[in-house]
């Protein structure tokens, strides 16, 4: 014994029943698409690039962080003074080609300066060293990580980022640019207001 289905009754029944599922249904649909877009769309950099924008982040983090995080690693900030930084990042995890999203640590070297409007550059108080950003840390202030005086550097440097690339932030900068494009920011934002 055979039996027909009545399809277009099941379809009124699941119509007349299921109207609630149908804003779930198209948000899921809707993330799903957002999804493959973002990541149709969002592009991949050579690792060069992805070092550059992570550089400009991390003297942007430095600048921004408030005077408790600054203390923490031997800044002592006045209330009218001013800090301006810059850096360089030689590794980032992971390395290679990729998406800036899916960077997750940066390894670097810094220096900043800070003094009070019309603070000659070279009577600023500045401070460098070794630095790593935490770009997937939950808040702000775990962010950054930095070398102090209280311990030595090559322990500090073992517990902060890999061997390739101790070396280089034992040495600093490769270059003098991060320092000359400093000195004259700081000259033209801090030494010379008044």
């Amino acid at each position: 014994m055979s039996s027909i289905v009545d399809v277009s009754g099941l379809w009124r029944v699941l119509r007349r029943n299921a109207w609630w599922a149908a804003p779930e249904v198209m948000a899921a649909v809707v993330l799903v698409a957002a999804g493959l877009y973002w990541n149709a769309v969002a592009p991949r950099l050579a690792e060069p690039e992805l070092r550059a924008r992570a550089t400009a982040q991390l003297a942007t983090e430095m600048e921004q962080a408030s005077a408790d995080e600054h203390a923490k690693h031997g800044h002592q900030l006045g209330p009218d003074d001013r800090m301006l930084c810059t850096a360089e990042v030689f590794g980032i995890d992971p390395p290679g080609e990729g998406r800036e999203r899916n960077v997750h640590t940066a390894y670097g070297y810094y220096l900043c300066a800070s003094g009070r409007p019309g603070t000659p550059f070279l009577a600023a108080l500045m401070n460098a060293g070794p630095v790593v950003l935490h770009l997937d840390a939950a808040r702000a202030g775990d962010r950054l990580q930095t070398t102090t005086l209280e311990q030595d550097l090559d322990t500090q440097l073992q517990g902060m980022m890999p061997e390739q690339y101790r070396v280089q932030a034992r040495k600093g900068f490769t270059t003098v640019d991060q320092m000359r494009t400093l000195k004259e920011r700081f000259e033209r934002e801090v030494t010379a207001a008044t």
